[in-house]
């Protein structure tokens, strides 16, 4: 069996929240005063959360990457990484972390199977860092890159491209990515932060590309990007730099991604409000027939693209990133 869409799409990739709690503020992302959460006894059980990611993995899911909110501040993150790590059919596991923890938790999570973390630094500069995530935390989160480096995690860099960031700190991640022979990757603004939509702060990614370009030769990768979020680029000397254009350079045509929310709904788009409610067949211990079969028939809503006009000003931005697996 496999999980396809009506477009002929396979879902291959699950995004788990398994919190909606934040320790920042990213101006990008939440208000400085944070969002109403949801009771924890909303959250599904790392059991609950294992129950379907395994029943995805007999429909074809293959990779799956743990996110948030931050997902260090869910406790014994380690654990739930080891009752994934022996399902059937799963062959990657990751982690999106903002890296505030990172330090203390590393080894825990190497030890628990996993290997590959994204982290978000959203700048090299201490002042702009504070600037955006509304923490002065620049050097902890530092701490943690190396020491998922020196654990051996294979690292990359998130970096959302923001209009005010100057191009320079943007340039200088590609100059870490060659240093450090690690891929560091540039994100649009995205409208996910719950306000108004304000499409004059997007800095088109294209621009981005261009200022890196300009700095440093770039080779497009060998490898085929596929489904991937990335445009990904070698840069010459080391390392790799991606670009994900998610307004202005839409990848929808081969999206093969869902989200799994923390309350257990199944998020077919993250710009869009379709979604799949798993919770109820938990609840009421509903055999793993019954979920394959609303799985099945379920993700045929999933739509041929976002639909997101960003340069719109009309548009909503979507509320709810923390708890969605963004």
């Amino acid at each position: 069996m496999q999980l396809i869409d009506s477009f002929g799409r396979e879902i291959h990739s699950l995004r788990v929240s398994v919190t909606d709690r934040c320790n920042f503020r990213c101006t990008y992302c939440m208000p400085p005063e944070g969002i109403e959460l949801l009771p924890r006894a909303h959250f599904l059980t790392y059991e609950q959360m294992t129950r379907l990611v395994g029943i995805l993995a007999r429909l074809g899911v293959r990779k799956v990457r743990l996110t948030g909110g931050e997902p260090l501040l869910r406790k014994d993150l380690a654990e739930l990484v080891a009752m994934l790590r022996p399902l059937p059919g799963i062959e990657d596991i990751s982690l999106t972390t903002n890296g505030y923890h990172l330090t203390e938790y590393a080894q825990a999570l190497w030890d628990a199977g996993l290997r590959r973390i994204n982290v978000s630094l959203d700048s090299l500069d201490k002042a702009h860092f504070h600037a955006v995530t509304r923490v002065d935390a620049f050097d902890r989160v530092w701490q943690g890159i190396e020491a998922a480096i020196a654990t051996g995690f294979r690292v990359k860099l998130n970096a959302v491209a923001l209009k005010e960031t100057p191009m320079d700190d943007m340039v200088a991640f590609a100059g870490l990515a060659k240093s450090r022979g690690i891929e560091t990757r540039f994100i649009e603004f995205m409208p996910l932060c719950g306000q108004g939509w304000e499409p004059d702060k997007v800095l088109p990614i294209a621009m981005v590309r261009e200022a890196v370009g300009r700095a440093f030769r770039l080779d497009p990768d060998e490898i085929a990007r596929g489904s991937s979020v990335a445009e990904t680029y070698r840069v010459e000397g080391g390392g790799r730099v991606g670009f994900i254009g998610s307004l202005t350079e839409p990848f929808c045509e081969h999206c093969d991604r869902v989200r799994l929310g923390v309350d257990g709904r199944l998020q077919l788009c993250l710009f869009r409000d379709e979604s799949l409610e798993l919770r109820p067949f938990l609840e009421h211990h509903a055999p793993d027939e019954e979920i394959i079969n609303y799985l099945m028939s379920g993700v045929k809503l999933k739509a041929a693209g976002h639909g997101f006009r960003w340069d719109d000003p009309r548009n909503q931005s979507r509320p709810n990133i923390r708890s969605i697996g963004g």
